[in-house]
């Protein structure tokens, strides 16, 4: 199986990187916080220093990350991602961000022939680890369908919403909701 990237390796990004080990796809991971590493790397996922590192040992990448601040530094930011994607890479974000930051990724990364797409995650009441997660996936079709099965390893339920940042658009409203719940 193809070497999977993640980054980031939070309460949401472990679960859902320990779906794809389980799903046997080897993996390269990073993450700011040491700790957050040892439980995929005491199993066999190799370590990578920074993002760009991650981005060239991988293909397919994912990312994990609180907020919007996070995905920009992450995606753009000195030894991040776009220093180390190339072309045919695939970066996914899991994370809500917003759509014009999402396509401001997607610009960058074209011009070294990278594809982007958003799948933010709407976790439902039995919880991120029982795989009950609804996967809002937007951006290139042909890459959609490339990606399916890395996403069909995180949840339940995957759904194509069509453009890049459609997928952060639909999530806006459980992201507005929660907040107000709070």
């Amino acid at each position: 199986m193809e070497m999977i990237g993640f980054i980031g390796l939070g309460t949401i990004g472990s679960v859902v990187a320990e779906h794809l080990r389980k799903a046997g796809y080897p993996m390269v991971v990073h993450d700011i916080r040491p700790e957050a590493l040892d439980p995929l790397v005491k199993v066999g996922a190799q370590l990578a220093t920074s993002p760009a590192e991650t981005a060239q040992h991988c293909r397919v990448v994912f990312s994990s990350l609180p907020g919007p601040a996070e995905v920009e530094k992450v995606a753009l930011g000195s030894n991040e991602l776009l220093h180390g994607v190339h072309d045919g890479s695939i970066y996914i974000y899991l994370s809500s961000s917003s759509p014009e930051l999402i396509c401001r990724v997607e610009s960058e990364f074209q011009r070294v022939g990278a594809c982007v797409m958003d799948a933010p995650l709407i976790v439902g009441k039995l919880g991120i680890a029982n795989k009950n997660v609804q996967i809002l996936a937007s951006g290139s079709v042909d890459t959609y369908h490339e990606v399916k099965p890395l996403l069909d390893a995180l949840g339940d339920t995957v759904v194509y919403t069509g453009a890049l940042g459609s997928g952060t658009v639909l999530n806006w409203p459980t992201i507005w909701c929660a907040e107000a719940l709070a």
